[in-house]
């Protein structure tokens, strides 16, 4: 379940496996909701640990409308979804010998999103092997995808309108990713742009955490004034990648509540 199709700098795959397994093992959560559903990598460490549980299901919220329109046809027809995400690389590149041309046409091409996910290495080239291994992986676990992707509701809403319907049934865990508080990641920015007050939102969703009787997890970068307010939720500290690019090493916080 790491090997998924697309990938996202800063997933939280890794970190729930590194730093959240034990609790996971422990627990007995029948719904996990992430507001900021990205590439849903708590969801998916989650399922690993936990699909033998038949009632386990999933609700993944983003503001991204073709991400999720992905994810819904991937649910809908997974293999026939890849099918034709897989003729649409290979148009791209029957023509193509070298991956530098690859990098150069994708870069001017604004209907090739997945493609660049998916084909997109470390370096930033866009590369036809990386593309291959990521596809062949990602099909290797279509069963376990196709049985995650059915148990799985996918919503494009405004988060906080998101967690304004969310309800009070039992054995619900809320899982928080947002993008990290005033970050320099141009994605991070845009994404808050899409509220009115950057600012304003993260303190609502802050707000949401302190005052909800759901269970939740909440991963943000170190600030120290938030670390004073969330005090009494303190789980763990630790480092963590934040942009490839950089190789910067950022202090992240895994705040917990009610688990």
């Amino acid at each position: 379940m790491d090997r998924f199709i697309i990938n996202y700098n800063g997933n939280k795959y890794l970190e729930t496996k590194k730093y959240l397994k034990d609790f996971i093992e422990k627990s007995n959560y029948e719904c996990i909701i992430e507001p900021f559903g990205g590439i849903f990598g708590f969801s998916r460490y989650y399922y690993l640990l936990k699909n033998e549980n038949k009632n386990l299901k999933f609700m993944i919220n983003d503001i991204d409308s073709e991400l999720i329109t992905f994810y819904k046809e991937l649910k809908k027809d997974l293999e026939g979804t890849m099918i034709k995400l897989r003729k649409q690389f290979d148009d791209i590149t029957k023509d193509m010998t070298k991956n530098i041309e690859l990098t150069r046409y994708l870069r001017d091409k604004d209907d090739c999103k997945f493609i660049k996910l998916i084909s997109n290495a470390i370096k930033g080239t866009y590369s036809i092997s990386k593309f291959n291994t990521k596809f062949n992986n990602f099909m290797k676990k279509k069963e376990e995808y196709k049985d995650m992707f059915e148990r799985t509701e996918f919503y494009n809403m405004d988060v906080l309108d998101f967690l304004r319907s969310l309800t009070d049934q039992k054995n619900k865990l809320i899982y928080f990713d947002p993008p990290y508080f005033n970050s320099n990641n141009s994605y991070y920015k845009t994404y808050m742009d899409n509220y009115n007050d950057g600012t304003t939102c993260y303190l609502t969703i802050l707000d949401f955490f302190i005052k909800t009787s759901h269970p939740c997890i909440f991963v943000m970068n170190k600030i120290d004034i938030i670390n004073h307010i969330f005090k009494e939720y303190y789980h763990q500290e630790y480092e963590g990648q934040y942009q490839n690019s950089a190789k910067r090493k950022k202090h992240h916080i895994i705040y917990t509540k009610n688990i």
